[in-house]
C-alpha cells in the first residue's frame, strides 16, 4: 500500500498530526491542558509535581522537553506553592536546555525535591543537583559522561567546538562537585569514565542523599551515544505514557487502512 492508496480521511489525519507537531516544534503554543508524553507539570495547593521522563530539549517533531516550555511552566506555577517535587527518568539530551532546566529550578524560591526512578543520565543527573534533596529508587542509577557535540567546518571549526566541550565539561565537573562536595578531580574522573552510579554509590559520593524504595518502572531515550552502559539499563524498555494525541489518530488510521483493505 502506498501513501496514494489511504482514505482521505486518513491521509488529513496525517497532515493534522504532523503540523501540529511541527508547529510545536518551531515556537507553537501547546493547548492549555495538552497532555506531552513524558512531561507533566501540576500543582495541588502548596506542592507541584514535575515529571521529567523524556529526553531534555526538544525535537523538531516537538518531543522532549524544551527549556522555553519548562521555565514558562514553571514561572505558570501559583505563588503559593512550597514545595516541587521533581521525578526523573531520562537519558539526557541537549546541554543548553538542561542547564537552563536546572538554573531555572535553582532559582525558584520553592524547595526542590528531586525522585530519580529509573535513570537519571548525562544533562538530565545535572538537572537533578538542583534538588534541595535528591532521592533514589533502590533500582535506579545515576550517570556521568564527557559532553558530546557534532560539528561541520573547517579546522578552525573543529578546534572552537572542541574549546566549547571543554569548556561545557569544567560547568558539569563543577555543579557535581559543588552539590556532591566530593573533589573537582575525583568527578573529573567519573566524567571522564562515564561513570554510572547505582542509588547506594550515588549517596556514598554525595550525588543524593537517600535510597527509596525500588519501583516498578522502564528507562525511557537513546542510550547508542553512551559507552560503559551496564546490563541492567540495557535490558530496560521504554515506559512513557501513550500520548492521547497520536492515540486517537493511529486508531483512526488503523481503523480506515482496515476498511480500505477489506474493499
Amino acid at each position: 500500500m502506498t501513501p496514494t492508496d489511504l482514505a482521505p480521511d486518513t491521509m488529513q489525519a496525517i497532515i493534522e498530526a504532523v503540523d501540529k507537531r511541527l508547529a510545536l516544534a518551531n515556537g507553537g503554543e501547546r493547548e492549555p491542558g495538552e497532555f506531552r508524553p513524558g512531561y507533566r507539570m501540576k500543582a495541588k495547593g502548596t506542592t507541584a509535581e514535575i515529571l521529567i521522563y523524556d529526553d531534555i530539549g526538544e525535537s523538531f517533531f516537538g518531543s522532549g522537553i524544551s527549556a522555553k516550555q519548562f521555565v514558562r511552566d514553571l514561572a505558570d506555577l501559583s505563588k503559593d506553592v512550597s514545595t516541587i517535587n521533581v521525578r526523573i527518568n531520562s537519558f539526557g539530551g541537549q546541554v543548553f536546555d538542561g542547564f537552563a532546566i536546572y538554573n531555572a529550578l535553582k532559582r525558584h524560591k520553592a524547595r526542590i525535591e528531586v525522585d530519580v526512578d529509573g535513570i537519571a543520565a548525562s544533562i538530565s543527573s545535572l538537572i537533578a543537583m538542583a534538588g534541595d534533596q535528591i532521592r533514589m529508587a533502590e533500582n535506579s542509577m545515576l550517570m556521568m559522561h564527557e559532553p558530546m557535540s557534532i560539528a561541520f567546518g573547517n579546522a578552525a571549526d573543529m578546534r572552537s567546538e572542541a574549546d566549547l566541550l571543554d569548556q561545557i565539561r569544567d560547568l558539569l565537573v563543577n555543579t557535581y562537585a559543588g552539590r556532591s562536595g566530593m573533589s573537582v578531580e575525583t568527578v573529573s574522573d567519573a566524567v571522564t569514565a562515564e561513570t554510572w552510579f547505582t542509588a547506594d554509590e550515588a549517596v556514598e559520593a554525595g550525588l543524593a542523599d537517600r535510597v527509596t524504595e525500588a519501583m516498578k518502572i522502564a528507562a525511557h531515550g537513546d542510550r547508542s551515544r553512551f559507552k560503559r552502559v551496564p546490563a541492567a539499563v540495557k535490558d530496560m524498555e521504554a515506559a512513557v505514557p501513550v500520548d492521547p494525541f497520536w492515540k486517537a489518530r493511529v486508531g483512526r488510521q488503523t481503523a480506515q487502512l482496515a476498511r480500505s483493505q477489506a474493499s
